[in-house]
């Protein structure tokens, strides 16, 4: 399924029932993570490839330069820390598409405090969302929101910059081919974890933001309701009571027609069911 026919369709998102996370749901609020921040270590991580002599003198000539061989170790320097800066500033947030129960322990698990949190169901009303910004100069600057469909693969995404340099005829090419290489990685999980079925918003940062050298670990940026629509909650098999009521709470003032629904054990075949409560 592409990420242009997730539209109409659900998405799942497991919580920890932290206080950020209901402070966040509180204030209309979503957290995006730098993918540095990741419990796979291998997750969105760009491969860089250096620049070799061969290629050296095939961009040389094609771009009609005279660049001595020497300049190749500070040109891989640049051309990798240009990657990483770029790559430093953007964010994801993840969700599943996945509604196999027996198969979903794993994410319980991983994603939801060891069972202790929760599980939004959210309806995708549309797959990318822009946002202008003025800022103090008045210069009218943007970022977007897309929603992307994770590949998945045996090796993660390689950048080669003698690639993106033979394949662009100016600057702004190279900038584009930078940030689909970016988007390219960020979406690019290896398949052991293909049965989560993965959807990513992915954050493209404004043209202020890219300039900025400040690197952080994530983003706090308004709830996409134009893009999401909460629909339903299912709790964790271990959620605590006072976690649910006060989630529910919540929920029910945001969003009245939610359902809610929580996970039982079933010790017979050692699976989780969802039922309502």
């Amino acid at each position: 399924m592409k990420a242009n026919d997730i539209s109409g369709r659900y998405l799942y998102q497991y919580r920890k029932a932290s206080l950020n996370t209901l402070e966040n749901l509180i204030n209309n609020k979503m957290w995006l993570s730098h993918p540095s921040t990741f419990n796979d270590p291998f997750d969105s991580q760009p491969t860089y490839k250096p620049i070799t002599l061969e290629d050296w003198e095939k961009v040389n000539l094609k771009k009609s330069m005279h660049w001595p061989k020497e300049k190749i170790p500070e040109f891989n320097e640049d051309a990798e820390r240009e990657l990483k800066t770029v790559f430093n500033k953007f964010f994801i947030t993840c969700f599943s598409n996945s509604e196999d129960e027996d198969r979903d322990i794993l994410m319980w698990s991983h994603y939801a405090n060891a069972h202790k949190g929760f599980c939004v169901k959210y309806k995708v009303l549309q797959v990318v969302k822009h946002h202008t910004i003025v800022d103090k100069s008045s210069q009218n600057d943007s970022v977007m929101l897309e929603m992307k469909a994770v590949e998945y693969a045996k090796k993660s995404p390689v950048y080669s910059p003698a690639d993106h340099a033979l394949n662009s005829e100016n600057d702004k090419d190279e900038e584009k081919l930078i940030k689909e290489a970016v988007i390219k990685t960020l979406k690019t999980k290896f398949e052991v974890w293909e049965y989560e079925k993965e959807y990513r918003i992915v954050y493209h940062p404004s043209k202020k933001e890219l300039a900025d050298q400040t690197c952080l670990l994530g983003k706090l940026i308004d709830f996409p309701e134009d893009m999401l629509d909460i629909e339903g909650i299912t709790f964790g098999c271990k959620c605590p009571d006072a976690s649910k009521e006060a989630i529910k709470e919540i929920i029910k003032n945001k969003w009245p027609y939610a359902e809610f629904r929580k996970c039982t054990q079933n010790f017979s075949n050692c699976k989780l069911k969802s039922e309502n409560l």
